[in-house]
């Protein structure tokens, strides 16, 4: 990913990049799927414990250079390429962010074949923007590689470009091959098939409500089948199944981009099933 000055602001009243202001950040306000709200939250939050793992990891090495370039406003772009089924097709998207650890103002993003040229919206404490597909613009045909550019301006009006790059290998949703409530041990057992080009996984429950309840740690691409009791790991507070309670498994799939870091994601794609009754022993 390479980033580019386009204004140098003097003004020395103006915060530190040094400074970071964890209270304030907060990368998980959207999602990328429409209608489908709290699918990627958790992948967002990702992004940012990886924001900023990097960040302080530069802020070790670079400590001194740091204090001589008090006025250096960075920003970072994503383009991200997520995929689902819709009936009997598979239908793909790109999805657009812009972070930084200083407030930005706007943020716009363009590709280099011209067919793209959009503000992005800013999440609550501007340090991100962004922007969601609409369902209209999701096709059955794969978006072209291409290179995109993240133009921002930050509150002080110094401006900032920098790049990302789609590559030509994007993944499919994963298919389940196990969607199975075991009324003996009431566990439900889920197993999928390998999806090429995958780097991790992560298993969802969501209820009725749309609401995810249940959320597992990110699993290895090596592990492509996860169990689920009420006693897992991953539920949300108040959140354990009670009898008769319905949910719907949800399977993600993550695929990085090949210089791995917080901002070089690729693809995003997931499978949705149907609800299922959790049972207990009595039934």
């Amino acid at each position: 990913m390479k980033r580019t000055y386009l204004q140098k602001n003097t003004n020395t009243d103006e915060q530190n990049t040094c400074e970071f202001h964890p209270g304030e950040n907060s990368f998980n306000e959207q999602p990328f799927v429409p209608k489908d709200i709290q699918y990627v939250k958790s992948f967002i939050q990702m992004k940012s414990y990886l924001f900023i793992f990097f960040f302080l990891l530069g802020v070790i090495m670079l400590f001194s250079s740091c204090q001589q370039e008090e006025n250096m406003y960075v920003a970072y772009g994503d383009a991200i390429v997520q995929s689902f089924k819709s009936g009997d097709s598979v239908v793909y998207a790109t999805c657009y962010y812009a972070y930084s650890y200083e407030k930005m103002k706007q943020a716009s993003v363009s590709s280099t074949d011209g067919s793209i040229n959009i503000p992005l919206d800013s999440a609550a404490f501007r340090y991100t923007f962004s922007y969601f597909p609409d369902t209209s613009d999701y096709k059955t045909s794969k978006p072209s590689p291409q290179e995109f550019f993240f133009k921002v301006v930050f509150d002080n009006g110094i401006e900032y470009e920098a790049t990302d790059s789609l590559e030509q290998n994007v993944m499919l949703p994963p298919v389940l091959t196990k969607n199975q409530f075991d009324t003996i041990d009431i566990r439900l057992n889920l197993a999928w098939n390998n999806v090429e080009y995958a780097h991790q996984y992560r298993v969802v429950l969501e209820n009725e409500a749309g609401e995810v309840v249940f959320q597992s740690d990110f699993l290895s691409a090596s592990q492509p089948r996860f169990s689920i009791t009420s006693s897992s790991d991953g539920w949300f507070t108040g959140k354990i199944p009670v009898r008769g309670e319905k949910f719907r498994p949800v399977v993600l799939a993550y695929q990085y981009e090949k210089n791995v870091s917080a901002f070089d994601v690729q693809s995003i794609s997931f499978a949705r099933e149907d609800y299922f009754s959790w049972l207990t022993k009595i039934d």
